[in-house]
């Protein structure tokens, strides 16, 4: 006869597997929910440089039905990271791009690095949390006329298409203006989706 310890264990184990089933189930459509589009949308963009570099098209050439992009530089160094995330006839997929100069790790042969992005639960969970901090109705960190912290650390732009809708907008530092400035949710949800694309993820290089 099992415990009622070992029970409720056994049982918790069992519906956390339901849930996990029942929200990574692949969808065939996403649900965008509301969208902070631009109005006149400039695909000459300050970061194509980076994404040549990377072998990729601008966004606007897309035929995605979702697509995040997420640059993420560290200031003065010459070192970035750049995460793609695709949605597209019901399947998912994932990259990451490193050139990462200066590290010990650089190769000079293959400056740029690429990886598939492997979620650690799964996409469509990643998603939901994407949409729970707001990524498509976040302003810019500008918008939010805060006082300039720090001038280096980590620099993030994210762009998007989700449908026929484009846009982009950049933050910095969340860690450091998320203890900052509590009262201001911005700076939470900026660090959410921070965490996410750098946390979420297992990655597996692409030869």
């Amino acid at each position: 006869m099992i415990s009622k310890y070992t029970y409720h264990l056994k049982l918790a184990a069992f519906l956390f597997f339901i849930l996990s089933t029942l929200r990574c189930k692949t969808q065939n459509s996403l649900d965008f929910g509301e969208i902070r589009a631009e109005k006149e949308f400039s695909c000459d963009y300050k970061f194509r440089q980076r994404e040549r570099a990377c072998g990729l098209e601008s966004i606007c050439k897309s035929k995605d039905t979702l697509e995040v992009r997420l640059f993420v530089g560290f200031p003065p160094g010459p070192s970035w990271v750049f995460f793609k995330l695709t949605f597209n006839n019901g399947k998912w997929e994932g990259q990451k791009f490193l050139y990462n100069l200066g590290w010990k790790s650089f190769d000079s042969l293959r400056p740029i690095k690429v990886f598939s992005l492997i979620p650690k639960t799964c996409f469509d969970s990643i998603y939901a949390d994407l949409k729970r901090n707001r990524v498509f109705t976040l302003p810019s960190q500008q918008e939010l006329n805060v006082k300039y912290l720090i001038s280096d650390g980590s620099q993030y732009v994210l762009m998007f298409k989700a449908g026929k809708c484009f846009r982009f907008y950049g933050f910095n530092n969340p860690e450091i203006y998320s203890e900052a400035y509590k009262n201001i949710k911005e700076f939470e949800f900026y660090q959410n989706i921070a965490e996410i694309f750098e946390s979420k993820f297992e990655i597996k290089p692409i030869e």
